[in-house]
């Protein structure tokens, strides 16, 4: 168990399991940038992200960073290595293709390519086209990529929740979270803080129990929060 509580709870807990409750979250992670095209590009990744998923991919170009729309295509099955610390991690090589190219966005891409890229002499093709030239990028700096997560809500009290992820969070980390409630027609918009981190499920299963502390929610959101506690 991975967590950041001294271990004194400050509210009542709500088991809310039996509601259905969902918590959706947009996480960030750093990525390794392999090679690039414009059209898509291949990264590293220590997360296990599902060819299909749709996400966003930020790039560090040197005026302002370069936010693209992305999907994965493909994944490769996981390599292990190790961090700075010596931990073992499962590594994944996966492909992104770029989606709703605007014409800025594809002027600020080609500008990114020219000044971080070498041209690759393979040319990557498929049985359905040849694909774009790629560039093996220089720069040192990770990419950033953005996605979507829907979790469970396990538990709930007036300062944080715990949900159910697939995804291993780290403890601290602030996500942009949205919570729609019981009845209710809007979400409430939240930051959340990543406070405990517990495996679930069947051994191997990749399944955490997380504890999420409430950040910078609404006077209106807490009211509405108040009042499912209420009548729970």
């Amino acid at each position: 168990m991975i967590s950041t509580n001294s271990g004194i709870r400050r509210f009542r807990r709500y088991d809310v399991d039996h509601m259905s409750m969902q918590a959706k979250a947009l996480i960030n992670t750093d990525v390794e940038l392999s090679n690039i095209s414009t059209t898509g590009a291949c990264i590293t990744t220590y997360e296990r992200l599902q060819p299909g998923g749709r996400h966003l991919i930020e790039l560090k170009a040197q005026k302002a960073p370069l936010l693209l729309r992305c999907k994965m295509i493909w994944r490769n099955p996981s390599v292990t290595v190790k961090d700075s610390y010596r931990t073992i991690l499962p590594s994944f090589k996966a492909g992104l293709v770029f989606k709703d190219l605007s014409s800025d966005k594809l002027i600020q891409l080609k500008d990114y390519i020219r000044l971080s890229g070498i041209p690759d002499v393979k040319r990557a093709s498929s049985k359905y086209k040849a694909s774009a030239l790629r560039f093996n990028v220089q720069s040192i700096e990770n990419a950033v990529l953005y996605y979507p997560s829907k979790s469970t809500v396990k538990t709930i009290s007036f300062g944080g929740m715990c949900i159910q992820t697939q995804h291993e969070l780290i403890p601290e980390k602030r996500l942009t979270m949205t919570l729609l409630l019981p009845g209710e027609v809007l979400p409430s918009r939240f930051q959340g803080r990543v406070t405990s981190i517990i495996p679930a499920g069947n051994p191997g299963e990749q399944l955490y129990n997380t504890g999420i502390e409430f950040l910078n929610m609404k006077d209106r959101d807490k009211v509405r929060l108040g009042k499912l506690m209420h009548h729970i």
